[in-house]
């Protein structure tokens, strides 16, 4: 992601006509955001706008092995608009592991102890 694109590559919105042009867009529904907050009484859309193919290909691998996401597909189209459907999209970052300054996927953390850290922590 460019440096331009970094600064429109996380929000959210009602319109899909809102969602940043990018070459690939990895689309999902978001069972687990959906219906409370900005989402109240509706869907949510998650979109992962991607550079390329390849980073596209990754971010949908791993997105359909989380158990909260369904409907995940992958395209170079811009996502439709939809009725009672926010759309909130963000980077690849935290999708795609060893890749360096890239966070781990939560189901590639160690159990934690600590209350605070809900059970999981980084392995170091």
């Amino acid at each position: 992601m460019t440096k331009g694109q970094d600064r429109l590559s996380r929000g959210h919105s009602p319109h899909a006509r809102d969602v940043p042009q990018f070459p690939v867009y990895v689309t999902m529904t978001d069972r687990f955001m959906g219906g409370w907050g900005p989402a109240l009484r509706k869907k949510n859309r998650h979109i992962i706008l991607c550079d390329d193919w390849t980073t596209g290909g990754l971010v949908a691998e791993a997105a359909q092995t989380r158990p909260e996401m369904s409907r995940v597909s992958i395209s170079a189209d811009r996502p439709r608009q939809r009725a009672h459907t926010l759309f909130s999209w963000s980077g690849p970052d935290g999708w795609i592991k060893d890749q360096p300054g890239v966070p781990l996927l939560v189901t590639e953390l160690e159990p934690c102890e600590m209350t605070w850290c809900k059970g999981y922590q980084l392995d170091n």
